[in-house]
């Protein structure tokens, strides 16, 4: 493993065996530039015809690979800085969920133990 790590950062690694498509090579040759500035991010892998026609063969039924839902993603809008998203969104009700589940406790409490005193309730 030392090995291939050592010529890869040389730029010097084998071809994909045969069995593979040009494609694909392309992919990894790109992936494993020397310069990073020059290898592609994510968005563009994905943005790749061989990458957007495997994703189609292979999750037919993603909704990435539908174009109205990425027409629809587009029209979510977010602030510039994402600190001021807080601002706009509802406020948590950890509180109340909290409560929910003690008094949803203290029923389970009360109907496996029905012969205990209500001073035990309160002490719970």
């Amino acid at each position: 493993m030392n090995g291939l790590y050592k010529r890869v950062v040389r730029g010097i690694f084998p071809k994909l065996p045969k069995q593979y498509s040009s494609d694909l090579q392309m992919v990894v040759s790109a992936l494993l530039k020397v310069d990073a500035k020059q290898r592609p991010d994510c968005a563009q892998i994905i943005k790749l015809p061989t990458f957007q026609r495997k994703s189609q063969e292979l999750f037919p039924d993603d909704p990435l690979n539908d174009s109205e839902q990425s027409e629809l993603l587009k029209t979510i809008r977010i602030p510039k800085n994402i600190m001021y998203l807080s601002n706009k969104l509802p406020q948590a009700n950890y509180g109340l969920i909290r409560r929910r589940h003690n008094a949803y406790k203290q029923q389970l409490n009360r109907s496996m133990n029905p012969k205990a005193s209500p001073k035990q309730y309160l002490a719970s």
